[in-house]
């Protein structure tokens, strides 16, 4: 079903890329991507079969031609085509999502311009792209694409192989593993781990090989992958034979062979698997069973491990010292070697010749990349140049032009104030001639005037001069008179406050130091795990020091102190150190001194702790007594 309806979206969808536009061509995109994960090949013939001149067209925006090419690399690689267009590729989506992409955008396309050289057989370029991807990856985002990264990693660790590079392979592998897990495939990320197990052969780390077995076997288990468990053991079971340790592969070869599900009811293993003939082979030789170790060797060659078969049938024959079987297999061995050889020369080469081609783009890349940026650094020079000597003439033109006006402005200036000027000094000078008659005329009946005024007032002044010491005498005699008397009536008016207030000069604090409440307060102050005192027994407190020493509270009250000032003041008057008081008050020593100095301040307009005492005892008369520390 889902096959019909897939092929009938698809049938719909040619037929619009037909007649249709942009809005068609978007639609297939979004199908063919829809698609390409569950069926690449569906995606691959839908893309395909979009014009691709009407693609490369100077119509199409360039970031539905990047998104073509980025979904048909994408399908072509997931297909197993061969890809072969590394220059368009790059050009069109690679340049395109660099400037207009999201980092995921970033990486899938340098991922995919990987695996156009990984086809290109360009393996140097294929990692450096690569790893270009992995840098363009956000792994902190939460919406980083890490299936994509899992992918790189993989195919990383395939190129790492093929260039025997066994350290880097693990690496990857265990990259490969670290992002599966993230994606939540527990299987690849246990894959991962599996993966390196052939790595670890090529370096001959038989104690990594046992250990990763062990730990991969029971992950697979754990995730009741029973067969996937009895599957990880050809590599630990060669490293065991090579070792001699036959009765350790002997209990391994027993699960891989009866867990596994390759082999069928003749014995035969799945043609994946076709290398593990040869290690059974090598299993019989070592226990003595030759007719047996000679059946599966040449079962290996049958299965086209020439290599492996050839060699372990001339070791059969050699511990057999059968001279004739020797010569054969010596010979079909050497052959065997010698193809083995030169493939592995061939590869050689193609690496060598690469990594060549590779370094060769490398460097003419970098000698035009560095002519052009000398290039462009030579063209903004002159550009900065030419712009910084046009503002300098624009602004010496300006500044030439606007001196010339102001000078002019200037020159109008001081011709008009001069003009303004003249004309006021002939006035002036009009006025002055005809006004001099007029005004010595007038001087002299003003002269007179005040002369005779002059007279009278000087008679005046000697009157009230008299009055005015008169006067003075009175004034004198009467503020004598009510200075006496509005002293008098202040000692009668603070005698009736202090009477009406209850203030007497004499005070005892005895009944305080007597009382329950000050006993609590000194227990407090030797032991602080007391109970601390309560409000309520402050103003038990505030009471009691009203009633023995009012002329202290009424003065406290007069000075608004606040509540802490008044329990350190108090205490202070009682006798009290600062170390009890910080105990009594449950406050620290520090928090206490501050209290003491504003309330000083307030009471005597003085800010010191360490004066309170000397001042309260002032206030008292009482100057002898000192303060407990």
């Amino acid at each position: 079903m889902n096959r019909l309806l897939t092929c009938i979206l698809l049938l719909t969808l040619l037929v619009t890329a037909c007649t249709g536009g942009d809005k068609e061509t978007i639609a297939m995109l979004d199908c063919a991507e829809a698609l390409m994960e569950d069926c690449p090949d569906s995606a691959y013939t839908l893309l395909y079969n979009i014009d691709s001149l009407r693609i490369e067209s100077d119509a199409v925006p360039s970031s539905l031609r990047a998104r073509y090419y980025l979904l048909l690399g994408t399908a072509m690689n997931k297909t197993g085509r061969p890809m072969a267009f590394d220059s368009l590729f790059q050009h069109t989506v690679v340049d395109y999502y660099d400037r207009h992409g999201t980092r995921n955008e970033q990486m899938r396309a340098r991922y995919i311009l990987g695996c156009i050289c990984r086809d290109m057989h360009e393996a140097p370029r294929a990692i450096e792209w690569y790893l270009s991807a992995t840098d363009c990856a956000d792994t902190l985002s939460s919406d980083c694409d890490n299936l994509t990264l899992m992918r790189i990693y993989g195919q990383m660790a395939h190129v790492y192989i093929c260039q025997m590079m066994p350290k880097q392979t693990i690496e990857s592998y265990r990259m490969y593993s670290k992002y599966a897990a993230k994606c939540g495939n527990q299987y690849e990320y246990i894959r991962g781990i599996e993966m390196q197990l052939d790595a670890y052969n090529t370096l001959g780390d038989n104690k990594m090989i046992f250990t990763i077995t062990d730990s991969v076997r029971n992950l697979y288990l754990q995730n009741d992958m029973s067969q996937a468990a009895a599957r990880v053991y050809p590599t630990a079971i060669l490293a065991h034979l090579y070792q001699q340790n036959v009765a350790e592969a002997k209990c391994m070869m027993d699960i891989f062979e009866h867990e596994s599900g390759l082999f069928d009811s003749e014995g035969n293993i799945d043609m994946a698997y076709n290398s593990y003939y040869p290690i059974k082979g090598l299993y019989y030789k070592l226990v003595g069973k030759l007719d047996s170790a000679e059946y599966y060797y040449r079962k290996s060659i049958s299965k086209g491990l020439d290599l492996s078969g050839n060699r372990g049938l001339f070791d059969i024959y050699l511990s057999m010292n059968n001279t004739d079987s020797i010569s054969i297999y010596a010979s079909a061995y050497e052959q065997a070697l010698a193809e083995f050889e030169k493939n592995t020369n061939i590869q050689a080469v193609h690496n060598i010749s690469a990594l060549y081609n590779y370094n060769s783009q490398r460097q003419k890349a970098q000698e035009l990349e560095l002519r052009i940026k000398e290039w462009e650094y030579n063209l903004s020079i002159v550009c900065i140049l030419s712009v910084l000597l046009i503002i300098y003439f624009i602004r010496k033109w300006r500044n030439q032009k606007k001196q010339k006006n102001e000078a002019i402005e200037k020159l109008n200036r001081e011709l008009v104030s001069f003009r303004r000027a003249l004309e006021i000094k002939k006035e002036t000078i009009e006025n002055l001639n005809h006004d001099k008659e007029e005004y010595e005329s007038r001087s002299t009946k003003e002269i007179d005037s005040l002369k005779n005024t002059l007279h009278e007032t000087e008679e005046q002044l000697q009157a009230k001069t008299s009055e005015a010491d008169m006067l003075s005498k009175n004034m004198k005699h009467m503020e004598e008179k009510s200075t006496d008397e509005i002293k008098r009536m202040s000692e009668k008016l603070e005698q009736a406050n202090r009477i009406l207030l209850g203030i007497t000069d004499n005070e005892d604090e005895s009944p305080i130091k007597e009382s329950a409440l000050f006993e609590k307060m000194t227990a407090r102050a030797n032991n602080p795990c007391n109970e601390i005192i309560s409000e309520t027994e402050w103003k038990k407190f505030y009471g009691l020091c009203s009633k023995h020493m009012p002329k202290l509270w009424h003065k406290m009250n007069i000075c608004d102190l606040t509540d802490y000032q008044k329990k350190a003041t108090l205490l202070v008057r009682l006798g009290i150190s600062n170390g009890d008081i910080a105990r009594i008050m449950d406050k620290n020593k520090q928090s206490i001194r501050s209290y003491k100095a504003s309330a000083n301040k307030n009471l005597f307009g003085v800010y010191s702790a360490e004066k309170l005492h000397d001042n309260l005892m002032s206030f008292y008369g009482n100057d002898k007594e000192t303060m407990p520390e």
